[in-house]
């Protein structure tokens, strides 16, 4: 069996549990979604080992790794949306003629029209964090793989949204990013020592550090429109416009929560 028809057998067996029962595709399409479900976690395991009691020089050392880590991820989701736009366009799964997936109950197969499959950024921001959190910590960090792989990774698998090897792609990138990052920039909060001298120095540097987080959470999901906008007027000389999700009807609930968002 070729890598090809290995991809395509682990994407189906995965989506085969789709559409059987209507609590799991709601679980996997439409919970999972939610960024205080699938992202939040992983940047409150940053906040906790930002502010670990330690001795004053330990604490400086955690913080200088935990930045360099930060800046991995950014650099992999730079890396990974840049692949997307420039490297040959690759169908989602959902839109590939001749692959027989199952639509999950509740999802609609115009998702993600004209966004390339080919890397995840999801996986590739996802996994950078996890790695970055593992250097600091062995136990929390394999639970932050383990939620990133289970959580968000394998949903998109589930909902025709990936291949499995644009994930392993993906993960490969992030991890590699901060993996590169950490050995070039290994103390990058000293880039901040002019603002300690300052009045509001540490107010400054703290609001920037929230919103950097926030970001995180949402991963990047207006930047990374933004930039897929500014390539098609670029590249393009128009912007494909995604119809935009209708207004939940009173009652629907979880039914009508917005689907999983592009990567």
């Amino acid at each position: 069996m070729d890598v090809r028809a290995l991809d395509i057998a682990l994407l189906q067996a995965v989506n085969g549990f789709a559409g059987r029962w209507p609590l799991l595709d709601l679980v996997m399409t439409k919970v999972v979604a939610l960024y205080s479900v699938k992202t939040l976690p992983l940047v409150l395991c940053i906040v906790w080992l930002w502010f670990l009691a330690d001795d004053e020089d330990a604490q400086a050392r955690r913080r200088n790794r935990i930045a360099s880590a930060l800046l991995g991820m950014f650099l992999a989701l730079v890396v990974s949306r840049v692949m997307q736009n420039l490297m040959p366009h690759l169908p989602r799964p959902m839109h590939t003629a001749g692959l027989d997936l199952i639509t999950p109950i509740g999802a609609s197969m115009d998702e993600l029209q004209g966004w390339s499959s080919f890397p995840s950024d999801h996986a590739a921001m996802s996994l950078a964090i996890s790695y970055g959190i593992w250097r600091e910590s062995r136990k929390l960090g394999i639970l932050a793989f383990a939620w990133a792989i289970l959580v968000i990774c394998l949903p998109r698998v589930y909902s025709g949204f990936h291949f499995p090897s644009d994930l392993i792609a993906g993960g490969l990138i992030g991890v590699a990013c901060v993996y590169l990052v950490t050995r070039l920039v290994p103390r990058p909060l000293n880039l901040r020592l002019p603002l300690q001298n300052r009045p509001y120095g540490q107010s400054i540097f703290y609001t920037a550090t929230f919103a950097i987080l926030f970001w995180i959470a949402t991963m990047f999901g207006d930047v990374r429109s933004i930039s897929k906008g500014l390539f098609e007027v670029a590249a393009l000389g128009e912007v494909q416009y995604e119809e935009s999700e209708p207004e939940p009807e009173p009652g629907q609930g979880f039914a009508a929560v917005a689907p999983l968002d592009a990567s």
